[in-house]
């Protein structure tokens, strides 16, 4: 299996910078990104700036890889919306073999309903559902398949909230699979 640290980051419309990287999600290290940062090698880009920074690390086909992203801060109670949480641009080919959600503080009333959309379009039979008192989701443990487990550079997938229960906050995703 390859290891690399770090592939990508991107900001996103409100700011907040999110992470994309291949290395073996069972070796993630929560203090990594924050070192990164003390170390001067990331920085949140300024709007006169292109918001993008792209390593010249080559990820091998077949490699494991995931990316993850925040959907929201960690204690503001989530809110169901129309518009997509977040929306990213895939960097490179992907084959999709799971998702997983976590969430910092679980519903105490209510279940979650989440939806992940490559293009515009469901990739999933039927939409996620965290259960409440539940905090964390994984795709491959349920009866919802995925229709779509494709995903080609530049495709856009966006994470929908069509319900969030009552006071669950804290809510990230998890896109993990192998380049293709």
């Amino acid at each position: 299996m390859y290891a690399f640290v770090l592939n990508r980051f991107v900001a996103n419309n409100s700011g907040k910078l999110m992470m994309t990287g291949t290395q073996p999600v069972d070796s993630l290290d929560e203090t990594l990104f924050d070192g990164w940062v003390t170390a001067g090698k990331v920085r949140a880009a300024e709007d006169s700036e292109i918001n993008t920074y792209e390593s010249n690390i080559s990820v091998p086909a077949s490699s494991t890889v995931f990316i993850s992203a925040a959907l929201s801060d960690e204690t503001t109670a989530l809110a169901s919306s129309e518009d997509a949480l977040i929306s990213l641009a895939i960097p490179f080919n992907m084959g999709l073999t799971k998702l997983k959600f976590n969430l910092n503080a679980s519903s105490s009333d209510g279940n979650l309903e989440i939806d992940v959309k490559r293009n515009g379009t469901s990739i999933l039979n039927d939409p996620i559902v965290v259960e409440e008192g539940e905090t964390i989701f994984t795709l491959e443990a349920t009866s919802i398949t995925l229709v779509s487990t494709n995903l080609d550079e530049d495709d856009i997938v966006s994470v929908f909230l069509n319900e969030a229960g009552d006071a669950a906050a804290g809510l990230k995703v998890s896109l993990i699979g192998f380049k293709r």
